[in-house]
């Protein structure tokens, strides 16, 4: 349960550097994180705290077992023929992103236009790409690599599914 606790801790960390980061610049406290009216540098500081949040639970919970970091989450890579079910589980996760895009545009749910120049466009969809792996990596380190883990450590296999699967929506898990 230490993984689900410490999960629990970020939002408190996030409004806490939030609030001092206001009152440093002698701005109003605000009870969200991140509402609409805070300044762009707030906003700033606000992912840079996010991330540092992030970081700091995937570095620092391996620690809390004994365990290096690297040693902790090398556990968790299939080293035998890992090459295929990789490949499916990216291909079923582009479907499926490629379907929901799709549903979207035929529903009329979604529109697209220019906002940019086409230089500017290039530039920012050269970068999405590392962007996902970061995302998914970050995510299947966190809630696979350590809460479900640590749950396992509690609780039967479907009670820690089941919980994991709550904490993070429409996701789906496979125990060890």
């Amino acid at each position: 349960m230490t993984a689900l606790g410490l999960l629990a801790a970020i939002p408190v960390v996030m409004w806490l550097a939030q609030s001092v980061w206001l009152r440093c610049a002698a701005q109003p406290l605000r009870a969200r994180i991140n509402p609409p009216d805070l300044p762009e540098r707030a906003r700033r500081f606000n992912r840079i705290v996010t991330y540092s949040c992030f970081v700091a639970l995937i570095l620092l919970f391996p620690l809390t077992r004994g365990r290096s970091p690297l040693a902790y989450f090398l556990e968790l890579l299939p080293m035998k023929d890992a090459a295929r079910p990789a490949l499916f589980g990216a291909a079923a996760a582009i479907l499926y992103l490629a379907l929901l895009h799709l549903a979207w545009v035929v529903t009329d749910n979604v529109r697209f236009r220019m906002r940019q120049s086409a230089g500017q466009l290039v530039s920012k969809l050269a970068g999405v790409p590392l962007t996902a792996i970061l995302a998914a990596g970050t995510e299947e380190l966190i809630f696979r690599g350590i809460v479900l883990r640590d749950l396992l450590d509690w609780l039967p296999g479907e009670g820690a599914l089941l919980l994991v699967s709550r904490s993070s929506p429409g996701r789906i898990t496979s125990a060890r």
